[in-house]
C-alpha cells in the first residue's frame, strides 16, 4: 500500500472535475500499463490489457477492458473509458478506481486474476513540495493505492517495484515533459 500525490496528473486530467471520474483514472491506466511493461508481474502479460472498474454516478460499478495503451493520451484513454461500446472482459490484472467511495476497498482476486490494484478516495492533504533548497508545504490531491497479488511466483520485491513504478509515473513528469 502506498499514497500517491496526484497533483501533477490532476492538473493535466481531462474533464471539469479532474480529481474524480475519468481524469485521474485515465492517467492511472497509462501508469499501470507502463509499469506492467517495465516491472512485469508473473501471470500477467502487458498485452493482456487491464480490466478497469469505475464507479458510475448512480453508484454502479462498470468494467471496461482496455488493451494497447502505448502512445495513447490521457484524453483518448478517458474516451475509451466512457465509450458505450466498451465492454468488460477477462485479464490477469484488475484496476478498481472508485475515487468517490469514502473508503479504500481492497479487491479480492478471482480465478484467472494474478493482481488487482485498488485506488482509494482522492482527498486533499498537506504534502511537502519542492527540492532540498526550496522545500515548502502544499495542499494536493492524494489517493491510496493498494496492490494485491498472488504470491505464488511473485516476490514481494517484484510487487513493491511495480507499485513504485506506478507511483513514480503518476508523480514525476515523463521524459517528454521534462
Amino acid at each position: 500500500m502506498t499514497e500517491v500525490d496526484l497533483h501533477r496528473v490532476a492538473s493535466e486530467a481531462p474533464g471539469p472535475d479532474a480529481t474524480a471520474g475519468t481524469g485521474i483514472t485515465a492517467h492511472l491506466c497509462i501508469a499501470v500499463a507502463a509499469a506492467l511493461r517495465t516491472h512485469p508481474l508473473p501471470g500477467i502479460a502487458a498485452t493482456d490489457g487491464l480490466v478497469v472498474q469505475t464507479q458510475q454516478p448512480d453508484g454502479r460499478v462498470r468494467a471496461v477492458l482496455l488493451r494497447d495503451l502505448d502512445g495513447h493520451s490521457a484524453e483518448s484513454v478517458a474516451d475509451m473509458l466512457t465509450r458505450p461500446t466498451a465492454s468488460g472482459g477477462r485479464s490477469g490484472f484488475l484496476l478498481r478506481c472508485t475515487p468517490s467511495d469514502p473508503v479504500l476497498t481492497v479487491c479480492d482476486l478471482v480465478p484467472g486474476q494474478s493482481a488487482a490494484l485498488s485506488v482509494g478516495p482522492v482527498v486533499r492533504k498537506v504534502v511537502v513540495v519542492g527540492g532540498p533548497q526550496t522545500e515548502g508545504m502544499g495542499v494536493h490531491p492524494v489517493a491510496t493505492l493498494a496492490l494485491r497479488v498472488r504470491l505464488e511466483g511473485t516476490g514481494v520485491e517484484a510487487a513493491a517495484a511495480f507499485l513504485g513504478a506506478v507511483r513514480t509515473a503518476l508523480e514525476q513528469p515523463s521524459a517528454q515533459e521534462a
